[in-house]
């Protein structure tokens, strides 16, 4: 679950502790990263894919109001 904090494991959410801002190109990995290949991703300007999900899924499977803008 992204942009809402859940209370308890598979508990109601409080609409006051919405997320309210801008993700960009989220990926999920199996594993945790390193901060050199953090930081070369970010100097680059180029994540890739995550292993376990990527900014393409996540962004066709949003629910609620969300609005995704291409740019």
């Amino acid at each position: 679950m992204l942009g809402q904090d859940q209370d308890v494991l598979a508990g109601d959410v409080d609409v006051e502790e919405t997320f309210v801002g801008e993700l960009s190109q989220l990926n999920v990995w199996d594993k945790v990263l390193s901060r050199r290949v953090i930081v070369a991703q970010h100097n680059k300007c180029h994540i890739g894919k995550g292993s376990i999900n990527w900014w393409a899924q996540f962004k066709n499977s949003v629910h609620g109001r969300v609005q995704v803008i291409e740019q």
